[in-house]
């Protein structure tokens, strides 16, 4: 008995039974795979007809084709043909064309090209996106402490183009809403901006709000008569003593005036003096402090300084204000409390409103030699007072166990300090050897603050 090449019943060469033979060789009746033969689909051209019709056929072992080799959406090919005539148990689907990457690499691959695609469109916001993504969020980097840098100066340009705004408007203020005018304004220019900086960057945590303590008392007063005897002899030394017997004015917008009644008093002292100190000390050191304090400690106290001098747009009263500004952070991080800086600030704004006509009658009375004797006298003192209640604080600090609430959040070690061409960038090196002059630096030259510094330079030029 011989089995012919055609999958044909065999050849019957001895006696017994063919359904015997047939049940022992698995071959199927030629009746039942006649009928259970598919078509070949008629999409298929000729030239494709006879490997389909031979990959349609039943194999030896009577089992019907695999659902697998026929994959769904895909037409069926000569070139699973070869596969007829073996066992079902060996034989394997075709394998997919030969790709140069793998599947992980080409799904990479493709999700960057869909992004770039994404990024080639033109977006407006993009760069305000970009700025303000990530601000709220602890930095751990290089990128959230520059987009900080960049983000701060921008609520100090907002609170410049608003005062100088209101200094354009022709406002014919009388006695009776004066005082309303500028209590408006100035919630205006300082608060709105300040919250919407707030809800934008969404991070309210490391303001200070707290309360100050008894123990703070002395430091508050000596920081007071501190700030008051440094400034006189800063404005007598770039201004003159012209700048002793000016009256006292806000932004040299709105002068003050006090008819001596009680009422007027207390609107003067409320629009006048505690108002401007909360406003300017929370814009001023509570906010722009701590978005600076990431940095360094010295980009977070000499940064706010330097923009609060910029606020009154007065180049001869420039240093004095500086003075001031340092003197009001030392207060804010001796004491741990904003409200401190706001208190100083309080006193010096009431020293300026009541008690102006007695410092420049202390002048006239001494002259020029003694007066300047008294308050540098003055300053001295209590500026070793100051220093000594700031020192004790921090002492108590230390033996308290209390965390270092402003600790300076610096960026991490430049791993790499050279270029394309191997040779050593300067600027890398010298940041990974002074990471805080750097950083301090670069608060300084951010391109934000650079903006407010042209800002204020054209102002003071042209008005």
């Amino acid at each position: 008995m011989e089995l012919n090449s055609n999958n044909k019943r065999p050849k019957n060469t001895g006696s017994g039974s063919h359904s015997e033979i047939d049940r022992l060789l698995n071959v199927p009746d030629p009746g039942e795979e006649k009928k259970e033969t598919p078509k070949a689909p008629e999409n298929i051209g000729k030239n494709d007809s006879a490997g389909s019709k031979q990959s349609a056929e039943k194999d030896p072992s009577g089992e019907k084709p695999s659902k697998e080799r026929a994959p769904s959406g895909e037409k069926p090919s000569a070139a699973r043909a070869p596969f007829a005539g073996k066992p079902s148990n060996e034989r394997k689907d075709p394998a997919p064309a030969a790709v140069p990457l793998g599947d992980g690499k080409k799904k990479a691959l493709r999700s960057t090209e869909g992004k770039n695609r994404s990024n080639s469109k033109p977006d407006v916001f993009s760069p305000i996106k970009k700025l303000f993504s990530g601000i709220a969020d602890e930095p751990d980097g290089n990128v959230s402490n520059y987009r900080r840098q960049i983000a701060a100066p921008l609520l100090v340009l907002a609170v410049f183009a608003l005062l100088r705004l209101s200094g354009v408007i022709d406002m014919r203020l009388t006695r009776e809403n004066e005082y309303a005018a500028v209590i408006m304004l100035q919630v205006l220019i300082f608060l709105v901006p300040a919250a919407v900086y707030l809800a934008v960057t969404k991070n309210t945590v490391g303001l200070r709000l707290r309360p100050f303590g008894i123990g703070h008392l002395l430091l508050i007063l000596s920081a007071i008569l501190m700030i008051q005897s440094g400034s006189i002899l800063l404005n007598c030394l770039f201004g003159g003593y012209e700048t002793i017997s000016q009256s006292y004015d806000l932004y040299g917008i709105f002068i003050s005036k006090n008819d001596g009644s009680l009422s007027d008093g207390l609107y003067l002292v409320l629009a006048y003096a505690l108002l401007p100190a909360f406003c300017e000390e929370f814009v001023f050191r509570a906010i722009l402090c701590r978005e600076y304090e990431r940095r360094s400690t010295f980009a977070a106290i000499f940064m706010p300084a330097f923009f609060f001098a910029m606020l009154h747009f007065d180049l001869s009263r420039f240093p004095a204000f500086f003075f001031a500004g340092l003197v009001l952070a030392l207060t804010m991080y001796s004491s741990r409390s904003i409200l401190a800086s706001v208190a100083v600030h309080f006193g010096c704004n009431m020293i300026a409103l009541f008690f102006r006509n007695y410092i420049v009658t202390i002048y006239d009375l001494g002259g020029n030699s003694l007066f300047v004797f008294i308050m540098t006298v003055i300053f001295l003192l209590f500026g070793f007072i100051f220093f000594a209640e700031a020192a004790r604080l921090y002492r108590n600090y230390a033996s308290g166990g209390y965390s270092d609430s402003y600790r300076e959040m610096l960026p991490p070690p430049v791993s790499g300090t050279e270029t394309a061409n191997g040779r050593s960038d300067p600027a890398q090196v010298f940041a990974s050897r002074h990471p805080r002059i750097a950083a301090s630096l670069a608060a300084l030259i951010s391109p934000t603050a650079l903006l407010c510094y042209l800002f204020y330079t054209v102002f003071i030029l042209l008005f």
